[in-house]
């Protein structure tokens, strides 16, 4: 089914011994505050790696840490292809000292280690999937990681990144939202994206090769999955899931971890994947693009300047404001320097033309694009 057949694979776990939803980061486990109990984890994380064994996997275990809780969900340390190890910042500072036991494990396994600048976050292969078939990466921002660390993720692995924008709150991990799978197919949730991220989806997996699960499905975090062999691992899959899985040769394996769900994950969020073979073809490919902006004019009226900013990120981009300087007296004009970063041209162009749109309400402002 697989070209990578031949390489066992194995998976990165973490002992669940201190997990517990003591804080809350993502919508999932707001009102599941201490709410977990700690011998049905254990149990249900013990069966989500027996499945893994019993399909072929191997899996190391590495020892949790009592101030982490979230630690169990160890494919958020560190996005792999090949040796190659990115390793993580996280958002939230809750989950930072994370990439610390990622790190020392990674560098003692033989692992080439990359790091992020500064002022960058990447949450690991809860935003990057490798593709099975295709020498390229999915990532996701939009809630975790930044967009700008898809360029550092194209340099440090040596592939092909292609960005996905997610749009919907309760999917804030591009794991819970889409799964490449071995034989090629790619199962995801529509609504979890923009209509610029569908269209890249689209134009790189054929649509025989694309399985768009339902609203039910998605809450169950079906695309948080994992895939062994043949064998594809995860919480629960209607009917029909079932049926479009198994018609493409897999086994299909429900495990319960309804206590792993309290806190925004499932199977695939619980395991690091080791073996991800960089396949043939694959070097550094990012379709980010930017551009600075010129802004003039009384910028801290009506909130121009906060309203600029908006246009630039509901289009999908980020910003960095370079300089600023605010008039000192009202009647004075306020300059700006914004970097922009979009994750295609297209989006950029929308972005400044957007700009444009606003700039021209005002008689004030002056926007130049370049520079």
């Amino acid at each position: 089914m697989n070209a990578m057949d031949s390489v066992t694979p194995r998976f990165l776990m973490c002992d669940p011994a201190y997990f517990t939803v003591e804080y809350a980061i993502n919508p999932w486990m707001k009102g599941n505050l201490g709410k977990t109990d700690a011998s049905l984890a254990r149990d249900q994380w013990a069966a989500l790696r027996r499945h893994i064994e019993e399909a072929g996997g191997i899996v190391e275990v590495e020892p949790a840490d009592p101030e982490l809780p979230d630690m169990v969900f160890t494919a958020n340390v560190a996005a792999i292809v090949g040796r190659d190890a990115l390793i993580s910042h996280f958002t939230y500072p809750q989950r930072r000292r994370e990439a610390d036991h990622a790190r020392q494990w990674l560098a003692g396994n033989g692992f080439t280690i990359h790091e992020l600048p500064a002022g960058l976050d990447l949450e690991g292969t809860g935003d990057v999937l490798r593709d099975f078939q295709r020498p390229l990466v999915w990532a996701g921002y939009g809630y975790r990681s930044s967009l700008e660390s898809h360029r550092v993720l194209a340099e440090a692995l040596d592939y092909e990144v292609v960005t996905l924008r997610l749009v919907h709150p309760k999917f804030y991990h591009l794991d819970v939202c889409l799964a490449p799978l071995p034989d090629g197919s790619v199962m995801y949730y529509p609504p979890a994206f923009d209509d610029a991220s569908l269209a890249a989806i689209t134009s790189r997996v054929p649509e025989s090769q694309r399985i768009a699960v339902s609203e039910e499905d998605a809450v169950n975090l079906a695309c948080n999955a994992v895939s062994c062999g043949n064998t594809i691992i995860l919480y629960r899959a209607t009917p029909p899931l079932r049926s479009a899985l198994e018609a493409r040769g897999f086994r299909v394996v429900e495990v319960d971890l309804s206590q792993f769900l309290l806190s925004g994950g499932s199977a695939r969020c619980m395991v690091l994947p080791l073996t991800e073979p960089r396949l043939p073809g694959g070097r550094a490919i990012h379709h980010l693009v930017e551009t600075t902006l010129h802004v003039d004019g009384h910028l801290l009226d009506f909130g121009v300047l906060a309203r600029i900013l908006d246009l630039v990120v509901e289009q999908g981009c980020s910003f960095e404001v370079q300089h600023f300087e605010p008039g000192r007296r009202r009647e004075d004009m306020s300059r700006a320097r914004l970097r922009l970063i979009a994750p295609s041209t297209e989006a950029l162009q929308e972005a400044t033309s957007r700009v444009d749109e606003l700039a021209a309400q005002f008689a004030h402002l002056t926007v130049a694009v370049g520079g």
